[in-house]
């Protein structure tokens, strides 16, 4: 497991970089549910949903993610760069959390450091400054599998797409 939530990932793909456009344009999911309660009622019905892609393409590369059907704030969002080859193309991923994501998590860092060092050092109350850190290194703990399971079934679909 790691520390930081990004991961880099390099492709080689027998594909042209057109080739490697349109099987991904046919992979992303356009069709979207507008209503919330529609598509909740789809999930609870049971309904396989499956890994669907949401996502795109950019003038040398895309971007893309798993298409959510609830609110998921964890989900990995993968950047690319498709650059041709006499043989096909290389595809350079970069895997990381939306920048939103990033931001809060830097912001509850920030203030959860912050008053760790108020209750240790300027109240001298050891047991809140413990029971701070254990609750935020829990709570990034789930933000890291939550990030790293995501990122398997991910890094599962592209390879399924570009190889």
């Amino acid at each position: 497991m790691r520390f930081f939530a990004h991961d880099r990932q390099t492709v080689v793909s027998p594909y042209t970089p057109e080739t490697i456009r349109s099987k991904l344009e046919k992979a992303l999911q356009t069709e979207t549910v507008a209503d919330p309660f529609a598509r909740r009622a789809k999930i609870w019905s049971g309904e396989n949903l499956g890994y669907r892609l949401q996502g795109k393409m950019l003038k040398n590369g895309f971007w893309l993610s798993l298409l959510r059907h609830m609110p998921e704030h964890f989900m990995p969002v993968a950047h690319a760069r498709i650059e041709a080859t006499s043989q096909g193309s290389i595809v350079f991923i970069r895997y990381r959390l939306p920048g939103g994501t990033r931001f809060f998590l830097g912001l509850s860092t920030a203030i959860a450091l912050f008053l760790a060092l108020v209750f240790l050092f300027l109240q001298s109350n050891f047991f809140s400054f413990a029971l701070l850190a254990v609750f935020a290194g829990g709570s990034y703990s789930v933000l890291l599998l939550n990030f790293e399971q995501k990122l398997r079934v991910l890094k599962g679909r592209l390879n399924q797409i570009l190889s």
